[in-house]
C-alpha cells in the first residue's frame, strides 16, 4: 500500500484541483514566512548593535568592540540560523517516504519535505521567542543591569528565567505548559493525521501529549508513524522536566515568606501559651 499524505480525496478519488489550490496557498504563506524571517534577522542585528552601543556608553566593554566581536557574533549567528530553518516555497512538492507497519499491515507514507522542516522549525523557533520575552522583561532592563553589576551578576536570559520562577512560579509554569502543549500537539498531528483518523482533530493530539507528559499513558491513542513516535519520545523527556518544574513552582508557592513565618511563629507561641493555661487550670 502507498498513501499520498498531501492529496485531497473526494469520494475516494484524488481531487487534483483542490491539491493545486492548496499548494498555491501554501506557497504564498511560505513566501510571507520567509519575508518575516528576514525582518526578524534584521531586528536581531539592530537589537545587538543597540546593546553594544549601550554597553559602550556605560564603559562595560571596550570602545573598539563591535557586533563582530566573538562575544556577540556567536549569538547573532545562532539566532540567524534559527531564523533560516523554516519551510521554503521552492520545496513545495518535494517529498520523502516513511515506512509504516502494524499488525502485519504495511504501507509507505509520502510526506512533504516541508512537513519535516516545519517540525524542526516549531522546536527551535520557540527558543528565540522565549529568549525575546525574557530579554524584554524588567529583570534585564538597564536598571536591572546596573543592580546586577554591583554584585557581579550578568543580567542574562537565564537570570531572568530564575527571577521569574522565584517571583511568580505558577504563571511561569502555566505559560511554559501552554506553549509546550501547542507545539508538541501540532507536531504530533502533523505526522499522524495521514494514517490515524483519530488525529484529524487537534484535541486528540493534545490529549496524547498531556497523558505522555504526565507519565500516565492510558494507551487509548498512540503514534503509529516513525516521526510521530519521535515526537512522543521528545514529549516523554520534556514531561519529566516539566513535572520537576511543576514541583519547584509548587514548593516556591507554598513556602511562607519571612513576614508570614514571623506571624506563624508568634501565633504558635500564643496558642501554646493558651494550651498551657488550660492545662494549669485543669491541674488546679
Amino acid at each position: 500500500m502507498r498513501f499520498r499524505a498531501t492529496y485531497f480525496y473526494k469520494n475516494g478519488i484524488i481531487d487534483e484541483q483542490d491539491y493545486a489550490d492548496r499548494n498555491a496557498q501554501i506557497v504564498d504563506l511560505f513566501i510571507l514566512s520567509n519575508i518575516i524571517s528576514l525582518v526578524h534577522i534584521f531586528l536581531n542585528l539592530t537589537v545587538t548593535m543597540l546593546k553594544v552601543e549601550w554597553l559602550k556608553s556605560k564603559n562595560c566593554i571596550y570602545l573598539a568592540t563591535d557586533i563582530f566581536n566573538r562575544e556577540f557574533l556567536g549569538e547573532i549567528l545562532l539566532l540567524t540560523l534559527f531564523s533560516l530553518v523554516q519551510p521554503y516555497w521552492f520545496l513545495v512538492g518535494v517529498t520523502f517516504t516513511d515506512s509504516w507497519n502494524e499488525n502485519s499491515a504495511e504501507a509507505n507514507l509520502v510526506f512533504e519535505l516541508n512537513d519535516a522542516i516545519l517540525f524542526v522549525t516549531m522546536i527551535i523557533k520557540f527558543l528565540p521567542i522565549y529568549s525575546l520575552i525574557l530579554e524584554w522583561s524588567s529583570w534585564t532592563d538597564p536598571k536591572a543591569s546596573r543592580c546586577c553589576q554591583i554584585f557581579g551578576v550578568e543580567p542574562s536570559t537565564f537570570f531572568a528565567l530564575k527571577a521569574h520562577m522565584k517571583e511568580d512560579p505558577v504563571t511561569t509554569t502555566v505559560w511554559a505548559f501552554v506553549f509546550s502543549l501547542l507545539q508538541l500537539s501540532i507536531s504530533m498531528q502533523l505526522f499522524e493525521r495521514h494514517i490515524n483518523e483519530n488525529f484529524q482533530n487537534i484535541t486528540t493530539a493534545m490529549w496524547l501529549v498531556i497523558i505522555t507528559m504526565t507519565t500516565v499513558g492510558y494507551g487509548d491513542y498512540y503514534p503509529r508513524t516513525n516521526f510521530g513516535r519521535l515526537v512522543g519520545v521528545i514529549t516523554a523527556f520534556w514531561g519529566v522536566f516539566f513535572v520537576s518544574l511543576f514541583v519547584v513552582a509548587l514548593t516556591n508557592t507554598l513556602e511562607p515568606e519571612e513576614s508570614e513565618m514571623r506571624a506563624f511563629i508568634l501565633l504558635r507561641r500564643l496558642y501554646t501559651r493558651n494550651e498551657l493555661r488550660k492545662s494549669a487550670a485543669r491541674m488546679i
